[in-house]
């Protein structure tokens, strides 16, 4: 459980160096779709043999499974992380213009409010 915690924050934080802010994530989809039809085809392939399949060979076809939505699970968690980003930026520069207009601190506040809780 340690290692898959660690592994996830490690994808996080590689995710985050190497994605600019406000990333378009359509190659990771691609990427995503791509290993989906490529483990569905495994599955499926495994059920034309007259033979079955090895357990080596069903437990290589779980592990990859597991790693496919592992990884999706990563990517929305990412998602989310640059969209929380983008929400904290807007309200700082919401209440720095709301303040250079000399809004009062009820103003801002309801600003602050309208922002984070409308992308909720």
């Amino acid at each position: 459980m340690v290692e898959g915690i660690q592994r996830d924050n490690a994808i996080r934080q590689a995710l985050r160096k190497h994605l600019p802010d406000g990333v378009d994530t359509a190659l990771v989809d691609v990427a995503l779709y791509r290993a989906q039809a490529e483990v569905l085809r495994t599955f499926d392939g495994m059920g034309e043999d007259d033979t079955a399949a090895s357990p080596k060979e069903v437990a290589a076809a779980v592990r990859a499974l597991k790693a496919l939505v592992e990884t999706m699970r990563h990517k929305r968690s990412f998602e989310r992380e640059v969209r929380e980003d983008e929400r904290k930026k807007t309200v700082e520069a919401a209440e720095r213009a709301a303040q250079r207009a000399g809004a009062s601190a009820e103003v801002i506040a309801t600003i602050r409010k309208d922002i984070l809780m409308g992308a909720a």
